[in-house]
């Protein structure tokens, strides 16, 4: 490319982002199980998990937002609701820990997780030659046990994840919202709050 076409494509790059042009693009989030830590330890339970979505509504349109130095925004969804993801990564957690997982009300269980889904969501602030990536997965969770009767106070779990990126398309967008996930789930499982309500 010589001088001349770098130089138009810089122009229509600017102004492209420079004019309030939103761009939505699909990504996906992936989970993997890994089945250890203390809820391992405990005898097996049937275990209702549910997560809502309570997050502001305008951050129910995307979970990636790209803005630039010069203006204009690219923003990444996924085709499955974050509820949905939070809920299915949960529970296979659970599930790979041992114990039984119902996510549907009605059913004998022994005790449920109720998750309040706050905040799904990566800001990725883009310069010239570089991005900057700040993930989060925050949530209010209630722990009830059956056998003992008893309800936790709510109580707040996060996962948090930062990166920087030479550049960010699809692979990044779902790294960055995996790896906030997986910081979230491994929190919530060790927490002493829903251990002690399990045993």
């Amino acid at each position: 490319m010589n001088r001349h076409h770098f130089s138009i494509l810089s122009i229509l790059l600017v102004a492209i982002l420079g004019g309030g042009c939103v761009i939505t693009h699909t990504t996906s989030v992936e989970f993997k199980p890994n089945g250890n830590g203390p809820l391992a330890q405990i005898k097996p339970l049937t275990i209702l998990v549910q997560v809502d979505d309570q997050r502001p509504e305008a951050e129910k349109e995307y979970l990636v937002q790209i803005v630039a130095d010069i203006g204009g925004t690219d923003r990444w969804n996924t085709e499955t609701p974050a509820n949905q993801i939070v809920q299915d990564a949960l529970a296979s957690e659970i599930a790979k820990c041992g114990h039984r997982v119902v996510t549907v009300p009605g059913q004998n269980v022994d005790a449920s997780v109720k998750v309040s889904l706050k905040r799904f969501k990566a800001l990725c602030a883009a310069k010239m030659f570089s991005c900057k990536v700040d993930s989060h997965v925050d949530a209010e969770i209630v722990v009830s046990s059956e056998v003992t009767k008893v309800t936790t106070p709510p109580f707040q779990i996060s996962g948090d994840y930062q990166k920087s990126y030479g550049q960010f398309g699809a692979g990044q967008a779902k790294d960055v919202l995996s790896a906030a996930l997986a910081e979230f789930v491994h929190n919530l499982t060790f927490d002493s709050r829903l251990i002690e309500s399990l045993q």
